[in-house]
């Protein structure tokens, strides 16, 4: 998303009074709050900013070198860090501790052995070892590209992936760890697991909605009862993503966005209807960003919903999430 439409977003949300729809939109957005962060340093730097310009081949036409653009290696760390390490030694720090808290829960939860402990001690370590390649892969081109702006502003979507990865937790589906789980665990205890990883998943899913409504009731003004009436109704309309990840606002939103109308006004006066609807227009189920959730293994289980055909976003905001 470009700075300009950025920038409309909000002034049209800001206009509309929408501070739920705010909050699920900027949560945290990492990967805009970089874009943005890429922007003042050009104006700061007096570099002219040329949207939708095209990169040229880099083999025919070698890189411009911006004379007066330049970004400090420290910025790279933290886009990548996200504030937990500003080295790829303290980074390689937190990813072990990482570990070793899930490791723990794993052990605690399910009482594996110490065969099976060792496996998943290695599983991990490789899963880390995997990601610092991919990081040292992305810091040389880093190096090389950061003087040159439109370089830069196509170095989003690779950095991306790789955010995410540390946001959604490096030992989630795909990884090496997850598989030794798949394999080395007996029934009895994989069912424990998935139980615990159920009601962690509940957990974190009612805990977006809190916040949401208390986001929501700055503008709804609601009395006792209308709160406790709109928390029961969209806890019962309310079912847990798949895994853990960076769209959990997201997929909380979407489904708020299915409460029938008239579910609502059983409680909610007609001001207070019509601010909640404005709030999550824009979560209105679309097939693009439903699909989009889907094909990131996020939207729940058995939820099936009626979409429109319009195509919705490649990609929502991201936002920070612990695991």
């Amino acid at each position: 998303m470009s700075i300009r439409c950025l920038t409309d977003r909000i002034r049209g949300l800001a206009l509309g009074g929408v501070g739920l729809a705010l909050i699920a939109w900027f949560g945290t957005a990492p990967l805009l709050a970089q874009q943005i962060q890429l922007r003042a340093i050009q104006v700061r730097q007096g570099v002219e900013v040329n949207e939708g310009e095209e990169e040229p081949d880099e083999e025919e036409n070698p890189r411009p070198q911006d004379q007066n653009f330049f970004i400090e290696e420290s910025n790279f760390e933290n886009w990548i860090w996200q504030g937990s390490a500003s080295t790829v030694e303290g980074g390689r720090d937190r990813l072990q501790t990482m570990l070793d808290i899930e490791l723990a829960d794993i052990v605690q939860t399910c009482q594996l052995d110490e065969a099976q402990q060792r496996k998943l001690q290695l599983a991990g370590r490789l899963d880390i070892q995997r990601f610092l390649d991919r990081y040292q892969k992305l810091r040389r081109k880093f190096l090389k590209i950061r003087t040159d702006q439109n370089a830069m502003n196509a170095f989003w979507g690779e950095l991306a992936p790789v955010q995410q990865e540390i946001q959604s937790g490096l030992f989630a589906n795909g990884s090496l760890f997850r598989g030794v789980i798949a394999k080395s665990l007996s029934s009895e205890q994989r069912q424990s697991y998935e139980a615990a990883s159920l009601a962690r998943r509940k957990y974190r899913m009612e805990a977006k909605l809190e916040l949401l409504l208390v986001a929501a009731d700055e503008g709804l003004a609601m009395r006792a009862e209308q709160r406790e009436r709109l928390r029961e109704l969209c806890l019962a309309n309310l079912k847990p993503a798949r895994r853990h990840s960076p769209y959990d606002t997201h997929v909380v939103m979407y489904q708020l966005s299915l409460i029938p109308e008239a579910k609502l006004a059983e409680f909610l006066n007609e001001r207070q209807l019509k601010f909640w609807k404005q709030s999550i227009a824009q979560f209105a189920a679309n097939g693009g960003m439903i699909d989009f959730l889907k094909n990131n293994g996020v939207w729940p289980d058995d939820l099936e919903i009626g979409v429109s055909t319009e195509p919705g976003p490649t990609q929502p905001a991201e936002e920070e999430v612990e695991r």
